[in-house]
């Protein structure tokens, strides 16, 4: 053995990894501690190894290290790092087999901790893996959650080893649902990367599958109509052109684009020439051009398109059609403004558009939804920063410093409460015409950046009694009055847009109220009662029920505002219409076959939504056995920390103690509960059992897990943190003999003076 041997060091992985798996430990927040840590050292690739040895030994022990230990196989540094031989020869034949038993026993794992195993066995891409993957789809294990195109799309990368087993194993029978989707969209991208096998889809009952897509004329199912039009030049079908002229003649426009493209493909002209026309329309014109370009037919490009702003025009509609942001094409797009900057993010001078768009409203229970995006060193739309009421000059401030931040280039300090660390700042405003004034945030611009001054900080103030907030940036200082910026507008966006419009150079003055837009198309409170209780009897037609009742349904979020639009409207006690209107819901969802019900009772569902706000109306009334009977709806279907909060503290608030009990052990169970009121909840049902030390005992756990956790928390998490702390601390104050134990147990006063303040900008004090 060499010297070396004798003095090596542990990794800090290994050692979390010791950490979480003693019997006190928290495997998930040892790991979360490492922050973005890259797995690469044999020592590594052992303890990932060994640690799925003891989950498969004891499943049901250890079913919350799942997901935190397949996280870890995605952060293997490569196939060369000394990690991987171990991960492997071990962790991975580990992995295996207790996914195996998971779908032996789907009661052993959260369903969606097993998904993302399996979207980990198929990203390593062995024999046994794919194999399991294959039986899990054969199973079609939650077949219509979205994880299966992340799991099968691994497939579908160039070069993938297993690809063509795996499309040829799950072409017959074909699988269903949102599965069968996600397997053609894997298949067409393996054929266009170059793969050569047969299509999955490319059978009378493959054809049948497609023709089924591309005929449904529910505008949700457009995307599967594209992915069956995407397909059609892998097929040897002699249906392929009867298919294609579906997709030619289909309502919408982006599967008629795929079909222009499947026709140019093939050979045909006419869809070169249609793929022209596509190019002149703004919300398909980058993908039209883009199709173009891979048939090599660039000069079929039409010369209108190659000018700058439309092409920044088009590549916007792009971005906003994407699923992650609007998920579909604008209704209208136009130029608000364009110029060259010297842009602080790219280093150099860039051209920038802002566009404002309009996505129209078309349920009748919301407001069109209007904003503005801009296109420059990257393209991208602030949702919530209001950029439709602000000057463009403020608009493009905001999105410097945002591209700032995420280049780390401008860091960010927010203060906890009764902080006075930075009050030096507040000497740089020079009027004396200030009140209330409240520092809550501190930022450090990178030296490169050249600001003129080191930090700059913001606080909420009040000048001659009118609110608003005060910029303290040496000369620069100067107060931003609440009025000349957008309703509910946020501190942080204040700094951003003097930050900002400094690094740019924009020192004029603006007229700010100018800008705002004060303007709304909601519709009224009569409106809505009368389409929202249109869309409920809808619901009775079983084909609209999950479209509107559903987990992502039509109805979610709308709850409340209907409430609110009854009280309104007749002055009714807002309880009692709260009450009214769920058991409405709750009628509607209960006459559906029962197969139906299950994701109509999801939390986030609306009768989810509605059953929150019927609890805390029952508690507000003070009706005890309604409230129970709530409970006793929703327990089968809530198994989930929020589940086992909401309905505990329900059962506790109507009486039931074994209940509530039964609920708050369930949380308290997983690996963080110290956050939640719930320790506190179970702590006073053991008080009133008589169990006063296993009461005291559980409460001075949550509070060394709130000391742990604080310990690198800083500004407002620290703050949060200090919350949770007092108020459980005040908790075990009062408990019999409480005091005593404090002292006993050394449990501090507060943690502002007992955790380190790790400055963000490079100073290290003590609170």
């Amino acid at each position: 053995m060499g010297l070396k041997d004798w003095f090596a060091r542990k990794t800090p992985l290994q050692l979390a990894l010791e950490r979480g798996q003693k019997p006190d430990g928290k495997l998930a927040d040892e790991i979360d501690k490492l922050g973005e840590y890259t797995v690469s050292a044999q020592g590594d690739g052992e303890a990932i190894a060994a640690a799925l040895a003891l989950l498969d030994e004891s499943p049901r022990t250890h079913a919350a290290w799942l997901r935190p230990l397949t996280g870890l196989l995605q952060d293997v540094e490569d196939a060369e790092c000394a990690a991987f031989p171990p991960i492997m020869e071990s962790a991975l034949p580990a992995l295996i087999s207790v996914v195996e038993a998971g779908l032996a026993d789907r009661q052993l794992f959260e369903r969606d901790d097993l998904l993302f195993a399996l979207k980990i066995l198929a990203m390593y891409g062995t024999d046994e893996g794919t194999d399991t993957v294959i039986r899990a789809a054969l199973q079609e294990l939650d077949a219509d959650d979205y994880m299966w195109s992340v799991i099968l799309g691994n497939y579908g990368r160039e070069g993938h080893p297993q690809a063509e087993r795996l499309f040829a194993a799950l072409a017959d029978p074909l699988p269903t649902k949102f599965l069968a989707v996600s397997l053609l969209d894997a298949a067409n991208s393996a054929r266009l990367s170059g793969g050569d096998f047969i299509h999955p889809f490319d059978s009378p009952a493959g054809i049948s599958r497609l023709e089924g897509w591309l005929t449904d004329p529910d505008p949700e199912h457009a995307s599967y109509a594209v992915s069956a039009a995407a397909a059609l030049p892998f097929l040897d079908h002699s249906d392929r052109d009867g298919l294609l002229a579906l997709a030619l003649d289909h309502a919408s426009d982006n599967v008629q684009l795929e079909g222009a493209w499947v026709a140019a493909k093939v050979g045909r002209e006419a869809g070169i020439q249609q793929l022209a026309r596509y190019c002149l329309d703004i919300n398909h014109s980058d993908v039209a051009c883009h199709y173009l370009k891979e048939l090599d037919r660039e000069d079929a490009i039409p010369p209108e398109c190659q000018d700058p702003t439309f092409r920044a025009q088009a590549e916007f509609a792009r971005w906003l059609a994407h699923p992650c942001e609007l998920g579909e094409a604008p209704d209208e797009l136009e130029l608000v403004d364009h110029r060259e900057l010297a842009w602080p993010p790219a280093r150099d001078i860039c051209p920038v558009w802002l566009f404002r768009f309009r996505k129209l409203d078309r349920t009748g229970l919301a407001e069109d939804h209007v904003d503005v995006g801009m296109v420059g060193s990257v393209t991208f739309c602030l949702f919530t920063y209001q950029l439709n009421q602000r000057s463009p000059e403020d608009c493009y401030a905001i999105h410097c410093y945002w591209e700032l931040t995420t280049q780390e280039l401008i860091s960010e300090l927010e203060l906890p409460p009764n902080s006075h660390e930075y009050d030096h700042l507040l000497r740089q405003y020079a009027g004396s015409d200030l009140s209330e004034v409240v520092l809550e945030t501190v930022v450090e611009p990178a030296s490169s950046l050249n600001y003129p001054q080191a930090l700059v900080g913001i606080a909420t103030a009040q000048r001659a009694g009118e609110p608003g907030w005060v910029v303290l940036d040496g000369p620069r200082s100067r107060f931003y009055a609440a009025a000349e910026m957008p309703a509910g507008e946020r501190t942080g966006q204040v700094l951003k847009v003097h930050v900002g419009r400094e690094l740019l150079g924009f020192r004029e003055a603006v007229d700010r109220s100018a800008y705002l837009r004060p303007e709304s198309n909601k519709p009224s409170a009569a409106d809505f009662i009368a389409t929202y209780e249109g869309y409920l009897q809808q619901a009775a037609n079983l084909a609209e029920a999950e479209k509107l009742l559903g987990g992502n349904s039509l109805l979610k979020g709308k709850f409340e505002r209907y409430v609110e639009a009854i009280v309104e409207t007749t002055a009714r006690d807002k309880p009692e219409v709260t009450l009214a209107a769920y058991q409405q819901l709750l009628a509607a969802v209960q006459r559906l076959p029962a197969e139906m019900q299950s994701e109509m009772f999801d939390t986030f569902s609306p009768l989810g939504e509605a059953a929150l706000l019927a609890i805390a109306a029952l508690k507000e009334l003070g009706r005890r056995n309604e409230l129970l009977e709530v409970v006793r709806t929703f327990e089968p279907h809530w198994p989930h920390n929020l589940g086992y909060s909401s309905l505990g503290a329900a059962a506790q608030a109507g009486g039931d103690l074994a209940l509530a009990e039964s609920l708050l052990l369930k949380l308290h169970a997983n690996d963080r509960a110290s956050w939640s009121d719930a320790t506190d909840m179970l702590a006073s049902i053991w008080l009133r059992q008589g169990k006063v030390a296993e009461a005291q005992q559980l409460v001075l756990k949550a509070i060394r897990e709130v000391q742990e956790t604080a310990r690198d928390c800083t500004g407002k998490s620290l703050a949060e943190q200090e919350e949770i702390f007092q108020k459980h601390r005040e908790f075990l104050r009062l408990l019999p003999q409480g005091p005593q134990l404090l002292e006993a147990e050394q449990v501090p006063i507060t943690l502002l003076t007992e955790v380190d303040s790790i400055d963000l900008f490079g100073d290290e004090e003590l609170k």
